[in-house]
């Protein structure tokens, strides 16, 4: 098929992606400008902490950023004793990071514990010799002082500038993941049916790995007081669908792989070439929201065609000629054809 899968691979970038990117530089940044404003020192540490405390990141949500902040004070405070007690010290940082955990876990906070053990260095990892009891409290004090600012920017900014709840982070990464494993389908069907270049990697591992990030997403979206009233069990029904698409894709891909110079699928090239670009136009319509139903239809219609014209290639015993491995991996594509249609039809029905 003379398909180069050793080829290099650029790993794929949405909008989202930039998104993310684009708001952890400025939540950062004012942390930082904020600091310098109030006069002080080392203000570098409160663009660390924006960025530990954003909701920004993957997953977050406000109980999550309020948990992440509750965390990051326990730290700190921990982190001014330990460091008051023990100085600059391993010892220090040892006890510091145990008790944080213990004390985060303790009063409810287990999902902030690794947060409130990052924090509690700050104050203490200074590079110090002998330094009196006097100018270890000035240190812990003045990184603490960043780490309260840089929380407070990064919760302002984060709520109040550009809010965005989790019910709407889990439907847009939903829709996503379907849109590209529309594409990551049809391209490993033209892959096998065209000798096209198959699909980038990259792409299929992040659909692979998405299921976590649907239910840390879920997760987030129950903390929420505000969004305790969101349809969870059709965000549930669509996360299901949506992993059952992305196992598909991956047999599929197994299956073009392992097909290497097989012959027999051209006798249902036109069919596998619809069934390709209809799987492409699903993705793409759940995608943006609009004419999914249109496009599923025609998905069927293209189903439909493939299993007749397998029907009748069988019934003219048009595969004997061709050896039975070739055959297997024919009718396992097709299964895989049929797997993703059934997927994208739960997406409708969720």
């Amino acid at each position: 098929m003379g398909m180069n899968t050793g080829a290099m691979r650029f790993p794929w970038v949405g909008w989202r992606d930039v998104r993310l990117g684009a708001r952890l530089a400025v939540v950062s940044v004012a942390a930082m400008v904020a600091a310098r404003l109030l006069g002080l020192q080392a203000f570098y540490w409160a663009g660390i902490s924006a960025l530990i405390v954003s909701t920004g990141s993957p997953g977050g949500s406000l109980a999550a950023g309020l948990s992440r902040m509750g965390g990051t004070v326990v730290g700190l405070g921990v982190g001014v004793g330990t460091a008051a007690l023990l100085g600059h010290t391993l010892l220090a940082a040892g006890v510091g990071v145990a008790v944080a955990i213990l004390v985060c876990q303790g009063i409810g906070l287990k999902g902030a514990a690794r947060v409130g053990a990052l924090t509690t260095l700050f104050p203490i990892s200074a590079v110090s010799g002998p330094h009196a009891l006097g100018m270890t409290l000035n240190t812990s004090f003045s990184r603490g002082e960043n780490v309260l600012v840089g929380c407070a920017v990064a919760l302002l900014l984060d709520w109040v500038l550009w809010p965005e709840r989790p019910a709407e982070r889990l439907t847009a990464r939903l829709r996503q993941d379907v849109s590209l494993a529309g594409v990551q389908a049809a391209g490993w069907l033209r892959a096998y049916v065209l000798g096209a270049e198959p699909p980038a990697e990259p792409s299929l591992q992040e659909l692979l790995e998405a299921h976590a990030v649907h239910a840390g997403l879920l997760n987030a979206l129950a903390a929420e007081p505000e969004e305790r009233e969101a349809p969870r069990a059709h965000f549930m029904a669509q996360m299901e669908a949506v992993h059952a698409m992305v196992e598909h894709c991956h047999s599929l891909k197994e299956l073009v792989l392992q097909a290497g110079d097989d012959r027999v699928q051209h006798l249902l090239r036109d069919e596998l070439k619809e069934m390709a670009g209809r799987l492409d136009d699903c993705g793409k319509a759940f995608g943006v929201g609009r004419d999914f139903q249109v496009a599923l239809w025609f998905l069927g219609d293209a189903r439909h065609r493939l299993d007749g014209a397998y029907a009748k290639v069988r019934g003219d015993q048009g595969t004997q000629a061709y050896p039975v491995q070739e055959v297997f991996h024919l009718v396992g594509v097709i299964a895989a054809c049929h797997g993703l249609e059934r997927a994208m039809r739960r997406l409708e029905s969720a």
